[in-house]
């Protein structure tokens, strides 16, 4: 026996649109089998009759109930309902009224939040969408992992990260915190962290409503007291209900920078704490060596022969009021000598510079020149090792502080201690007639440690 295949419509903006309670032969031009039918009874039962809707094929009957409608766009051409899917859908409007429990992978109301949640694998986790966020953590500590664990990420394995309860003083795991367990963990078996939002189910009744939790330094445990320098400080979240099974915490896991503790006493405190547990035997050695430089003063320097004379820096003349500098003209030279860090990388360059100025516009001037020559050695060493390099750099305009380099030298002969014998020679002065000023020489070195190596080391 034929019957015909008939569904009331509630379309909104579609081509086709009719509602039918009775006979619709005149509707519908399809026919359906009555295996056909049972298929199609058993399928929309399935997926709709959870909401309170029912479709009745047998007497061609829509029965509506709970103010529900169920929209839907169907042409011949065009399928806005399939079996297992539903598709083109402008709107879903779910039953803010709904209080069934809650299933893997069922997406309802939840009126306590006041927004929509999803039933998330194993049936423990119901994730408030837009509230909470979560990730699957795989448990390897060879132990359970209890629900409302504050935990870091240990490692990974199979394409899971691996977590673990964090402590406060655990080689900065606490540093690390990622959430709070929001289901209990058995070994080898992944769980839900939760790292923003709200866990459920706990024992909060040490702490009062709305207290602070920091991590605390038994592992997997909290406190309410700031943990003190060095030991970690991690704000793992704030408890929103206090109850002995039916506590709460908001997650929101933040490192302790506050400003309550940016201050003299907090940072005090905090070198205090580190000294007072650092023990030095010998050296310390640095990973990376940083630079470090030994300067002079061109006051500082002797002259001889065509020496430099010390002008009143403002207007270069030798009378008149006025603070004065070292003046070089063409020719003039000046010496002195310096003795390196005991901190001093071996085998690394040195690198000298000067800094210096004019007290007239000298920008176009591309011939103003300096050499500097050296004679060096290190402890147990021959001071016969000679260096020479000549700079020719662009002028400067009036009393602008300018640096120029000289390129680097003594890799092999510059240890700790070595002795530098220098000259410094104003070759060209660009034609700025007694105006050009050297104020100071630096020689920039390296150094590996912190305190000092042995003057006299092995093997020299």
């Amino acid at each position: 026996m034929k019957k015909i295949f008939c569904i009331l419509f509630l379309i909104a903006s579609s081509c086709f649109s009719a509602t039918y309670v009775g006979s619709v032969s005149n509707v519908w031009p399809n026919y359906a089998t009555d295996d056909e039918l049972a298929a199609l009874q058993a399928e929309f039962d399935s997926l709709l009759s959870t909401n309170g809707i029912t479709l009745e094929f047998a007497d061609l009957r829509y029965v509506q109930t709970n103010n529900t409608r169920f929209i839907a766009t169907v042409t011949n051409n065009q399928t806005g309902v399939s079996f297992g899917a539903i598709t083109n859908v402008n709107t879903i409007q779910l039953n803010t009224n709904f209080v069934d429990g809650h299933e893997v992978g069922r997406l309802q109301w939840n009126d306590d939040d006041k927004t929509i949640e999803l039933g998330l694998g194993g049936g423990n986790v119901n994730l408030q969408v837009g509230l909470e966020t979560v990730f699957l953590g795989l448990n390897k500590t060879g132990a359970t992992i209890t629900n409302g664990t504050p935990v870091y990420i240990s490692g990974a394995q199979g394409q899971r990260v691996t977590i673990a309860p964090a402590d406060a003083d655990g080689a900065g795991n606490a540093s690390r915190a990622v959430g709070i367990v929001t289901e209990t963990i058995t070994n080898n078996f992944a769980g839900y962290v939760t790292t923003e939002g709200v866990v459920r189910d706990l024992n909060t009744s040490a702490f009062l409503d709305g207290a602070e939790l920091f991590i605390s330094t038994n592992a997997g445990t909290f406190t309410t007291n700031h943990p003190a320098p060095p030991i970690d400080a991690v704000s793992i979240g704030f408890v929103r209900n206090s109850h002995i099974t039916q506590g709460e915490i908001q997650v929101h896991p933040v490192p302790c920078f506050h400003w309550a503790d940016m201050d003299t006493r907090y940072y005090q405190d905090y070198d205090n704490a580190i000294l007072s547990n650092l023990t030095i035997t010998g050296n310390v050695t640095l990973t990376n060596t940083v630079w470090d430089d030994m300067n002079l003063s061109a006051l500082q320097l002797n002259s001889g022969g065509a020496a430099p004379e010390l002008r009143v820096y403002t207007n270069g003349s030798l009378v008149g009021s006025g603070v004065r500098a070292v003046n070089y003209d063409s020719g003039d030279s000046a010496f002195g000598q310096i003795q390196f860090s005991h901190r001093k990388k071996r085998n690394t360059d040195t690198h000298p510079h000067i800094h210096w100025s004019t007290i007239d516009d000298r920008s176009a001037v591309t011939n103003i020149s300096f050499r500097l020559d050296c004679f060096y050695g290190r402890i147990r060493g021959q001071l016969t090792n000679t260096y020479s390099d000549t700079i020719t750099v662009r002028g400067t305009n009036a009393f602008y502080h300018q640096l120029s380099s000289f390129a680097g030298f003594g890799a092999s002969n510059l240890y700790e201690s070595s002795i530098v014998h220098f000259e410094i020679t104003c070759l060209e002065d660009g034609g700025a007639n007694d105006k050009l000023f050297i104020h100071d020489i630096d020689f920039h070195f390296q150094i590996d440690k912190i305190g000092s190596n042995n003057e006299l080391p092995d093997g020299l």
